[in-house]
């Protein structure tokens, strides 16, 4: 589809959801986006995307679903979302701790949309999601993170303390740990945790993993002792798509 055909349909589609709109002209757009960000064409204004929280994860195995809980009251806690997970494997959700780059935060939204994590947990005192991450995520902010993303209402440590109690997998990253190929699930759902770019997963919560998993680089010779880790983002697409075969049912 080209450039003008898609305008086109952005326009059609605001019309018929009674959005307003106008037509402007490139210096307009670029002081509208403060210069910074590549606008294709196209500036909406927003406010805030609403976000979903969740105190203990649950799955229901008779439906393979995956169920947020978040507590209503002080007596119970009530389903928020369910989330049926793919035939013939377990769920995987991953549990962001303190990630505190915007930008980081999309890629790994995006990378869990591609790939197929069924949800993603984020920290209290994690980055909050915004411009910043929609734009990094590819716009996928606003389709899977409107749904699949939530943001703790308690702890970290106390969401994954129940989830361990519950029988879930809490599967850590760390510099020297097992690869992937050495992980085995024994059908239960799983946990993927990933933690700050400069310090990694706190040790409290890191003490509830019942495995410590890491990704092995083929540095070239004499680049072997450069770097100790990736990229949070790019781990977590490393990861998501590692894992996923491994739980299969």
């Amino acid at each position: 589809m080209d450039k003008q055909n898609q305008d086109l349909d952005i326009l059609n589609l605001a019309k018929s959801i009674n959005l307003s709109f106008k037509l402007v002209d490139e210096k307009t757009l670029r002081r509208l986006t403060n210069e910074e960000k590549s606008h294709q064409g196209v500036v909406v204004s927003c406010g805030p995307l609403k976000q979903n929280s969740v105190e203990e994860l649950g799955w229901e195995p008779g439906t393979n679903t995956l169920i947020m809980r978040t507590r209503k009251n002080t007596t119970a806690l009530d389903y928020q979302s369910r989330h049926p997970v793919p035939a013939g494997r377990m769920p995987l959700v991953v549990v962001l701790e303190h990630v505190s780059c915007p930008s980081n935060m999309g890629m790994i939204i995006r990378n869990a949309c591609c790939f197929g994590a069924d949800a993603i947990v984020i920290s209290r005192d994690s980055s909050p999601l915004s411009a910043t991450t929609s734009f990094s995520s590819g716009g996928l902010m606003e389709l899977y993170g409107a749904s699949r993303v939530h943001r703790a209402s308690r702890t970290i440590l106390g969401v994954l303390t129940a989830a361990r109690n519950s029988g879930w997998d809490i599967v850590n990253t760390q510099v020297h740990g097992d690869t992937v190929e050495q992980y085995r699930n024994e059908k239960r759902p799983t946990i993927l945790l990933l933690g700050n770019e400069a310090t990694g997963v706190s040790s409290s919560v890191g003490k509830l993993a019942n495995f410590n998993l890491t990704i092995k680089g083929s540095p070239l010779p004499g680049f072997e002792n450069v770097l100790d880790s990736l990229n949070v983002a790019v781990a977590s697409g490393i990861l998501i798509q590692s894992l996923l075969p491994k739980l299969k049912i």
